[in-house]
């Protein structure tokens, strides 16, 4: 297998696709709390309003209705990305945990989930694709995300490989000293 750190050690490799996974989860959690937060304090703000203020022949109501109805359902989804983010995060950690350990173990749980969830991803992802208004947009995204994924998983499983056969990969970028010297 080829080394895909370009001269770190796949152990720092490793630890730095940690880390990166644990900030972008922590941004996630972040987000996810705010979301409900302002949805929650949002809803309660504009229900009040519709039911307190007298808009004539506009009945209120009707969208008192909606917000309650669909403001469930949007404070669901926000909630199943809280949970997602913090599914990241106690990976992201387990990872960071393994690789300064050097524990193949703790890699390779990451790695095993992050694989399925990588699958169901692009599954997703190529639904949104196709049936968006601006498949463009959502491409070019998708693609970003999905070959950083494919490198962190790269990286791992050669952190993974170099732990379990006790063997470090040759950087192919610097020359073998022991050859330049023979």
């Amino acid at each position: 297998m080829a080394h895909p750190c370009c001269g770190l050690s796949l152990r720092h490799g490793t630890i730095i696709v940690a880390i990166f996974d644990i900030a972008s989860a922590v941004m996630g959690v972040f987000v996810s709390v705010l979301s409900l937060i302002f949805l929650t304090c949002f809803r309660e703000i504009v229900i009040d309003f519709l039911q307190n203020e007298n808009f004539g022949d506009f009945d209120g109501k009707e969208v008192v209705t909606i917000l309650n109805q669909m403001g469930g359902l949007i404070l669901l989804v926000v909630a199943a990305c809280l949970l997602a983010a913090l599914l990241q995060l106690a990976l992201a950690t387990y990872l960071y945990k393994g690789a300064r350990e050097r524990d193949a173990s703790g890699c390779q749980l990451w790695w095993k989930i992050k694989v399925i969830l990588f699958i169901l991803a692009v599954v997703f992802m190529s639904g949104v694709i196709l049936l968006s208004q601006t498949p463009a947009q959502h491409a070019i995204a998708s693609v970003l995300v999905f070959v950083y994924q494919v490198y962190a998983l790269w990286v791992v499983q050669a952190f993974i490989d170099e732990i379990r056969f006790g063997r470090k990969l040759q950087d192919q970028s610097q020359p073998d000293t022991a050859q330049c010297y023979a």
